[in-house]
């Protein structure tokens, strides 16, 4: 763990500051994304938060260094404001119940079996995400994005081009993590209006936004 702390620093100090995630190299990229796996399950471990990564998740990748486990994916992208770091944990994956062919029931059981966790180091962002069910494709935009040894098939989806009206914590954290999703090989369709879901988004940080400046006037 030690080696791939040492070797993993100078790599994450570039992208921290601005640097291209696109020209790491393969081992460079599977060494970073076997760093965010090995980080992320510390801190889900120490968390209390209800769902942890699994215990299996962290062996597996220091019994077989040339891989990530089966079904993780990471993925390194950058963002434009320049805060010292972030992480949290979270179930989100936006539009999963509007999947057909899925009972309720069914979505619930492979949420809670399910992780999504991003990690932020400057204008590093990693994505760190896993869907139990191997019959389902992960979407990312890959145009921001680049996997890290991601053990899973992957397909690009286009986000709208939303802009950021702050760096909130809580905006950043529904951005990143909404950029991560994922569907049935067999069909399902891609949310019908990403506009929309972003608008709701968008006013519910508006809101909380407004509460907190309320607050801030009456202390």
């Amino acid at each position: 763990m030690r080696d791939l702390e040492n070797a993993s620093a100078p790599v994450i100090k570039s992208l921290a500051v601005g640097g291209p995630p696109s020209e790491l190299d393969d081992s460079q990229r599977l060494m970073l994304g076997r760093w965010a796996l090995k980080t992320a399950s510390v801190l889900s471990a120490s968390s209390n938060y209800d769902r942890k990564i699994p215990k299996t998740h962290l062996s597996e990748q220091f019994q077989d260094h040339s891989k990530l486990p089966r079904n993780v994916v990471v993925f390194a992208g950058l963002n434009p404001w320049k805060q010292s770091w972030w992480w949290e944990q979270n179930a989100y994956w936006p539009g999963l119940y509007e999947v057909k062919d899925w009972t309720a029931n069914q979505l619930d059981n492979a949420v809670k079996d399910s992780y999504k966790i991003i990690l932020q180091f400057g204008h590093l962002v990693l994505l760190i995400g896993y869907w139990p069910d191997e019959n389902w494709n992960y979407y990312v935009p890959l145009s921001n994005y680049v996997s890290l040894g991601s053990n899973a098939k992957i397909l690009e989806w286009a986000p709208a081009d939303i802009l950021m009206k702050k760096p909130s914590g809580h905006h950043f954290v529904l951005k990143y993590l909404a950029d991560l999703r994922v569907l049935p090989l067999n069909g399902g369709q891609l949310y019908d209006d990403l506009d929309s879901t972003w608008r709701v988004i968008n006013r519910l940080v508006d809101i909380r936004n407004a509460l907190s400046q309320a607050d801030e006037g009456t202390g």
